[in-house]
């Protein structure tokens, strides 16, 4: 696994790559490389295959070759450079397939993006995905080339199941296939959004996690932590194949995890926390030193020099096609985001804290209303206590007892209506 974070000169793009064999394979045939190149940075990643005899060659020499036309082409339209960078990959891998035995079926996905200005601009062939991640959502933003897909956009719904079966998601497209390796490309490009955040990769990261995980990982931390998270879950998950991530994030991470929140994907609370505790963190040491460049070879940001007849093996798939040093970052600018944060935070934790008081008042006056009221009902449905009173100077008594329709009768007689007061003689012994 390999991959170093890199920030362009004016700190609105940061990236990240990974790559990693998995746990059921011996051999990585994935491949990815970065070039900082007209004013913008290239992205590409492919995935080979043809068994362990040729699919990392095909990797590595779409990834070498596209990366070196791309860098020397005089094409200013970046699609049509992304697409003719292409198919000199193709050609290339068509020329070694017939050089020698096991080679005869290999070939490679490939997936590119080039970002300038705050556009991007992208073209793929085969399977390998770039996801855009928006306001909290992740979509993809390329179709994969499988045959079910290929079937759909044709309108050949009826003949998906009944006629292909288990071969839907076979590769339709492929550098190396003769007649079935086009490079489809944005109709226009795509405009970025401070906080938006790429993500390019292979099958073997789709396929082992759902896009729910991805979208957790890309936004719980910094690119290169999330590629590193995003390695790790696949492996969790089986790792079945090999995987390889390239994170870019256009914007800072706090505007980032802000556009989702605004959406309501995270608590403004959680927003908060997590981009107090991304400013911390970088605050908390010196910036570090660039660390030394790869042994391998490297290819230059800059015009490539003419390549030898000789098949040409792309770059090694662990390491980056160029090492960018970060910009010294603004500590004033830093701190007064830092303090604007801590704000933001001690007002809501005191929000928090009023609400609950005043929700304690409102359970206290309910309860006591509610005691009350209780209290009420339970002295009228006493019985009402007999009133006694002497009457003349027979020396005997009345006692005085409400009755009521329900409960009084009197000898021969009924009343009813409204409760009555009835007057009853008691002789004295």
């Amino acid at each position: 696994m390999a991959g170093m974070p890199a920030e362009s000169p004016d700190t609105s793009l940061v990236h990240a790559s990974r790559t990693d064999v998995g746990r059921n394979r011996s051999i990585n045939e994935d491949s990815h490389g970065i070039l900082d190149v007209s004013g913008g940075w290239l992205f590409v990643l492919a995935d080979g295959m043809g068994g362990h005899r040729a699919g990392d060659q095909a990797s590595q020499m779409a990834v070498g070759t596209i990366v070196e036309h791309y860098g020397s082409s005089a094409v200013r339209e970046p699609v049509q450079r992304l697409n003719e960078a292409i198919g000199e990959a193709h050609q290339r891998i068509m020329g070694l397939q017939g050089e020698s035995t096991g080679r005869e079926r290999m070939g490679t996905t490939v997936v590119c993006l080039f970002i300038r200005d705050g556009l991007a601009y992208y073209s793929w062939v085969g399977d390998s995905r770039i996801y855009l991640v928006r306001d909290g959502d992740l979509n993809p933003i390329t179709e994969d080339h499988t045959v079910g897909r290929e079937l759909e956009r044709r309108g050949l719904h009826d003949a998906i199941e009944s006629e292909y079966g288990g071969d839907l998601q076979k590769l339709a497209r492929a550098l190396g296939m003769p007649d079935q390796w086009e490079p489809e490309g944005c109709s226009e490009p795509l405009a970025l959004e401070p906080g938006d955040l790429l993500v390019l990769c292979s099958d073997g990261l789709f396929k082992m996690i759902p896009d729910a995980d991805i979208l957790s990982a890309v936004l719980a931390g910094s690119p290169e932590d999330s590629a590193d998270r995003l390695i790790q879950l696949a492996n969790e998950a089986g790792g079945h194949d090999n995987i390889t991530v390239q994170v870019v994030q256009f914007g800072t991470r706090e505007e980032a995890v802000e556009a989702a929140a605004r959406e309501g994907h995270i608590g403004s609370l959680t927003m908060e926390l997590m981009a107090l505790g991304s400013i911390e963190d970088e605050e908390e040491g010196e910036v570090p030193a660039p660390a030394p460049a790869p042994k391998t070879e490297q290819l230059s940001p800059t015009v490539p020099e003419p390549v030898p007849d000789s098949p040409v093996v792309g770059p090694n798939p662990s390491a980056e096609m160029t090492a960018v040093s970060p910009a010294p970052r603004k500590h004033g600018a830093r701190e007064k985001v830092r303090q604007r944060r801590r704000n933001r935070v001690l007002i809501g934790v005191v929000i928090v804290l009023l609400m609950l008081v005043l929700a304690m008042f409102a359970a206290i006056v309910v309860l006591s209303v509610g005691l009350f009221v209780t209290r009420s009902i339970d002295d009228r449905q006493v019985e009402a206590p007999a009133i006694e009173a002497w009457a003349g100077t027979g020396g005997g008594h009345r006692s005085m007892e409400p009755k009521t329709e329900a409960s009084w009768r009197g000898p021969g007689r009924e009343y009813a209506g409204r409760p009555h007061m009835m007057l009853e003689s008691i002789e004295d012994e």
